[in-house]
Order: C-alpha cells, then sequence, then structure tokens
C-alpha cells in the first residue's frame, strides 16, 4: 500500500500512478572507505546493475538500495554481502539500518482544494533517482 495522508483522504484527492512498482532493500550504513565508496571520484549518487549508492553526509554516511536475493525473506537478508556485491570487495563498515522497502511512483491528483494544500509524501511519493531500474 502506498502511503497515507489523512489530509488528502479527507478531501478526496487520489492518487495517479503506480504502487509498489518493486521491492528493494536498504542498507544504511557508517563507514570511511572512501578509498572503496568514491574511486570513481566525489559524487552524491553512484548507480551500478548491483544497486544505487547514496552519500548521505559527504563524508561516512551512506544509503546502499539493491534488489535482495530471490527466494531469500527480507529479514533473512545478509546486508554486509550486498555491499560487498555492490562494491565487489570487503571493507570497513557499520550497519545502521537495514531492511526491506517499496518505492512508489504516485501523485497527487491535485495539490490542494480550497484552503487545504498538500506537500511531501501527501503530493508525491517517487523513487529520489525518479527510475525504477
Amino acid at each position: 500500500m502506498a502511503g497515507t495522508s489523512r489530509v488528502r483522504g479527507c478531501v478526496g484527492i487520489g492518487l495517479d500512478g503506480q504502487s509498489r512498482v518493486m521491492d528493494r532493500f536498504m542498507t544504511h550504513f557508517r563507514s570511511r572507505a572512501t578509498s572503496v565508496l568514491q574511486r570513481f571520484g566525489v559524487a552524491w549518487h553512484y548507480q551500478s546493475a548491483a544497486g544505487t549508492l547514496i552519500a548521505q553526509n559527504g563524508s561516512d554516511v551512506w544509503t546502499l538500495h539493491t534488489r535482495w536475493p530471490q527466494g531469500v525473506a527480507p529479514e533473512a537478508v545478509d546486508a554486509c554481502e550486498l555491499l560487498r556485491g555492490f562494491t565487489g570487495c570487503d571493507f570497513d563498515h557499520e550497519i545502521l539500518v537495514a531492511n526491506a522497502w517499496t518505492p512508489h511512483l504516485l501523485v497527487a491528483e491535485s495539490y490542494g482544494i480550497d484552503r487545504v494544500f498538500l506537500a511531501g509524501d501527501a503530493a508525491h511519493q517517487y523513487i529520489p533517482t525518479g527510475v525504477t531500474a
């Protein structure tokens, strides 16, 4: 189910688009291994077939968004293996949060009605990169 908004529901504004476009796994971690994580230079998003790595604070906090192995329950996913699969090597890190999540590609039918205006997830629920690959 897509994110809900009590205000949007009360004023009767629906969402257009597609919910649950894919299943993803998020690994939020701390690491100073910039020689591995930024080997191609400084950037905020690094995308490959193995996932998307996001530099959160420019120094030591990162988020990796990946698919997880088919047939493996989200709670059984080895987040360290996903990091290794993305970088191609082992490196020092500390897992902060690791969990399944489901992106949506949804936008409100209207951003407001009368004196009520929608903002944030009530108005749009899109993957930050805007793509589903």
